[in-house]
């Protein structure tokens, strides 16, 4: 499982079921993917791999709720087991739930859409942040696709910047950013996920690369981070061409490996 594309861009994330069956729909399978050729998602791609950051913060939040409640009476293991899981899930939702609801208060606020006003305090610093890079020929929430690799994601928003280098007015550099929220510690350095990067690179080489296949000679991408536990703490890590074409190489050895496990072929591309 896990979100999907059409070569014309389009998610296709769910599919219809069974007439009679209790959901209408359900999650899009490679299976899905290999019989409609469609695209993997960036993030998708990245399910072959072993996730530390994720692993470590979804056993820390076990952990709390572990610790926070012991079994009860005769509750058996199994039972209590479950009970943690249950509820350690509901933290890992919860925020995963605040992470979405933040990126579309960006989204519309930068179209000029209303937008929830109780997030403000996530939202403000971070209009701030990006209205202080000076981004021409904003795209928010576009995708991208890659025929020539094979994948596709969306970009939380991208343009170009001037070259302060040269001096030259024209705004010529390609620019991703990728906004994350990330809970933090006061006074603790954000830690940066090695997969960052890497998305970042694969949205910039399909979006601005040469021949989808190349990045640009200018290339700059840069992660965004929102903090949800210090709310106004927004800091930014900028990549440049250098890092974002090492990042790149680590990107298409996650791509083939994930073919290759899936025995996907693209075959039209």
């Amino acid at each position: 499982m896990g979100h999907y594309y059409t070569l014309d861009g389009d998610a296709c994330h769910t599919q219809a079921t069974k007439a009679g069956a209790k959901n209408k729909t359900r999650a899009t399978t490679v299976s899905d993917a290999r019989k409609q050729k469609l695209l993997p998602s960036v993030t998708t791609v990245f399910d072959v791999l072993n996730k530390p950051f994720l692993v470590e913060w979804q056993i820390k939040e076990a952990l709390k709720v572990a610790y926070s409640r012991p079994p009860i009476g005769e509750e058996t293991e199994d039972e209590w087991i479950s009970y943690t899981r249950e509820k350690a899930s509901e933290q890992v939702n919860a925020a995963a739930d605040l992470g979405t609801n933040v990126h579309k208060a960006i989204e519309m606020a930068l179209n000029t859409q209303e937008w929830a006003q109780e997030l403000k305090s996530y939202v403000l610093p971070t209009l701030d942040i990006v209205r202080s890079m000076a981004i021409k020929e904003q795209a928010s929430e576009s995708v991208t696709v890659n025929s020539e690799i094979g994948y596709a994601g969306c970009v939380d928003l991208s343009g170009w910047m001037q070259d302060k280098e040269s001096m030259v007015e024209i705004p010529t550099v390609p620019v991703i950013v990728d906004f994350k929220t990330k809970k933090t510690k006061v006074g603790e350095k954000i830690d940066v996920n090695e997969t960052y990067p890497w998305q970042l690179a694969a949205y910039h080489v399909s979006k601005f690369g040469k021949g989808q296949r190349e990045v640009h000679p200018l290339a700059k991408a840069a992660l965004v981070f929102i903090s949800s536990t210090e709310p106004g703490r927004v800091e930014v890590k900028w990549f440049d061409r250098t890092e974002l074409e090492h990042a790149w190489e680590c990107f298409k050895a996650a791509h083939k490996l994930w073919c290759l496990r899936n025995n996907y072929v693209l075959t039209n591309r």
